[in-house]
């Protein structure tokens, strides 16, 4: 067996064929030299690894477990005497084809609101999702077990009647206990708050209680990751921009970033937010005490049509952007941090359908692979980069 390794893969272009050449003085551990092969050694290596699609009737929402097999959250569409209906649905892929875990709870129509979904130590999917209850809509959870799904009770940030609760993001602590944050509506006019809760093993624990975003306009997105001591960093957006708060016993609201519109975030190597964010042009952002510095030397190279920026980071916190882009046909664009400048290699992608792409998922796996994940024309297309 020979095993090669290309140490840099920066100049590789791809599609392409690769060929090997042996020398003739290899030999095994008793001596015996090689036999080269009658024909030369060669193999196709394409840009992407693409995955079996399968139907859905929402985005999904992409984890890769350290088994480098992924996972994805989605939800499934009926129409019932004419009623849209969405219904959380989970699935796996097992290195050949997917495998639809049984629904995270019995009751339908749990997809409108938003779900999210995060994986345990063991590569084992906890989803969380919104869903009216007999007052109003509240946050829902459920972990799978190998065999079930765990169901978890329902939690509520003001405890009032119509104070409805949407975009849940959920993650799991080094207990594998679930944290989730969402926007609820306070009871009072228009105004909404984000709230965050921990799951402690037997109950919700609150001691996050809310953001105190109610006084801001228009807050319409909610993000959600977790530092290394498993504090949330919470990122949300108004209509007057983005930022992020951040817990310390207390929570830490950070100034507007400056760009406006449409941002994602992470953590670098510090514990430091980072946030890419699109205005009159698309960046990444650090939060360097309590101010929003450059993080890179240059803007993501995004076309003028772009929305949606998603982003990650690699095992050294090197951001990877991938965004939508409008500009006829909607496709996907990538980039990868490399220091320096931008990796576009990636070019912008698509499985060449009508397209009705609304947001890609982006996933760096351990061993540095990037994920994209999207839904297509009905169907769930879920890509590793060879790059």
């Amino acid at each position: 067996t020979a095993t090669l390794a290309i140490k840099d893969r920066s100049s590789l272009s791809l599609p392409a064929m690769f060929f090997a050449t042996l020398v003739a003085n290899i030999t095994d551990l008793a001596g015996n030299k090689l036999v080269q092969p009658a024909t030369a050694w060669s193999w196709s290596v394409p840009d992407w690894i693409k995955l079996p699609t399968f139907p859905a009737g929402m985005d999904p929402v992409l984890r890769v477990g350290s088994d480098l097999r992924p996972v994805v959250a989605y939800a499934t569409l009926s129409m019932p005497n004419g009623n849209v209906i969405y219904t959380v649905e989970v699935a796996q892929y097992d290195g050949q084809t997917w495998t639809l875990l049984s629904a995270p709870t019995t009751s339908v129509n749990t997809g409108g609101d938003g779900y999210s979904l995060e994986l345990d130590a063991e590569n084992r999917p906890t989803v969380a999702w919104a869903f009216a209850d007999v007052a109003d809509v509240n946050v829902h959870a459920a972990s799978w077990n190998g065999s079930e799904w765990a169901q978890l009770p329902a939690v509520d940030g003001v405890e009032l009647p119509g104070t409805d609760a949407d975009m849940p993001r959920v993650r799991l602590d080094g207990m594998g206990h679930p944290i989730v944050a969402w926007r609820e509506s306070t009871g009072t006019g228009n105004s909404r708050n984000v709230f965050v809760a921990r799951w402690n093993g037997t109950a919700w624990d609150q001691p996050y209680g809310n953001l105190g975003l109610d006084t801001v306009p228009e807050l319409s997105g909610v993000a959600l990751v977790l530092d290394s001591q498993g504090n949330p960093v919470v990122g949300w957006q108004t209509s007057l921009g983005g930022g992020v708060s951040t817990w310390s016993n207390t929570w830490t609201q950070s100034p507007i970033l400056p760009a406006g519109n449409d941002h994602s975030i992470a953590l670098d190597a510090l514990d430091r937010p980072l946030a890419v964010e699109r205005g009159a042009t698309t960046g990444v952002f650090s939060l360097v005490g309590a101010e929003w510095q450059v993080a890179t030397s240059t803007p993501v190279p995004v076309g003028a049509s772009s929305q949606n920026p998603i982003l990650a980071v690699t095992a050294d916190h090197a951001p990877v952007v991938a965004w939508l882009d409008t500009t006829g046909p909607y496709k996907i664009g990538l980039a990868r941090w490399t220091g320096a400048s931008w990796d576009v290699r990636f070019g912008l992608f698509s499985a060449g359908a009508t397209l009705s792409i609304v947001e890609p998922s982006l996933v760096v796996d351990l061993q540095g692979n990037i994920w994209v994940a999207w839904l297509e024309d009905g169907l769930i297309q879920v890509w590793m980069s060879n790059y």
